[in-house]
Order: structure tokens, then C-alpha cells, then sequence
């Protein structure tokens, strides 16, 4: 995204990872049939929406569909509970030809997030 238009938004660190991570993971792998990843990231105002999806065959979802909604995406639920909670919405579509995990997010300023959140630094004084 633009800088000029993401402005001082921050979001969390490796959150979006997870799921480019299971794109490429999952994504079918066929020789004879269009293999695909599209990943659309944009901002509108504070709002992050984030998609990524990825095509797959009958094949692939009968033998990894428990693994696609499997812990990577469920550390991911829980930090967003965790960190942004009521200003996420996530959605995992599993279709017959198509994986598709969206995600629309409130950003929050830095200083924000950290107040927030009341982190912690490991060397801090405060207890």
C-alpha cells in the first residue's frame, strides 16, 4: 500500500503471514488444469481488506481440506481475537474449485494498538 495512504496504520507482525503461507501450500498442483494464487490487499480509511485465495482440485480438498482450517488458521483466529477484538471480521470459503480466506480489519494508530494492548517491553522496570 501506498504510504501516503496508509498513513501511520500499523498492524500487527506476521499476522497475514499464515495465510499466503496456506495458499501456496494448498493451491492444486495439476499439470493439466490452471493452477492459481491471487492475493488483493487494500485499504479503504482505516479498513484493511485482505484476501487470498487459491485454486484447488477435488482431489487436493478431499485430502487436505481438515488441514486448510487446521491450527495455523486457528492461532490466527485467536490472535485476532486477541489483538483486535470487534474490529475484524474473517470469513473462510471452501469451495469446490476454490479456496478463498477474507479478512477485513480496523487499523489503529501505533500508539493505539500499544496502549491498547498494554504491552510490555521484556526489559522494562514496570512489573
Amino acid at each position: 500500500l501506498p504510504t501516503n495512504q496508509a498513513g501511520n496504520l500499523n498492524i500487527a507482525p506476521f499476522l497475514l503471514m499464515p495465510f499466503v503461507e496456506n495458499t501456496f501450500k494448498h493451491v492444486s498442483k495439476k499439470a493439466d488444469h490452471i493452477n492459481w494464487i491471487k492475493i488483493d490487499v487494500s485499504l479503504n480509511g482505516a479498513d484493511l481488506l485482505y484476501q487470498v485465495s487459491n485454486s484447488v482440485t477435488d482431489e487436493a480438498r478431499a485430502n487436505e481440506a481438515a488441514d486448510y482450517g487446521g491450527l495455523g488458521l486457528q492461532n490466527v483466529e485467536r490472535r485476532l481475537n486477541m489483538l483486535y477484538p470487534g474490529k475484524h471480521q474473517l470469513m473462510v470459503e471452501k469451495g469446490s474449485s476454490a479456496y478463498a480466506v477474507k479478512l477485513k480489519l480496523k487499523l489503529s494508530a501505533a500508539k493505539e494498538l500499544h496502549t491498547e494492548l498494554d504491552l510490555k517491553t521484556p526489559w522494562s522496570d514496570a512489573a
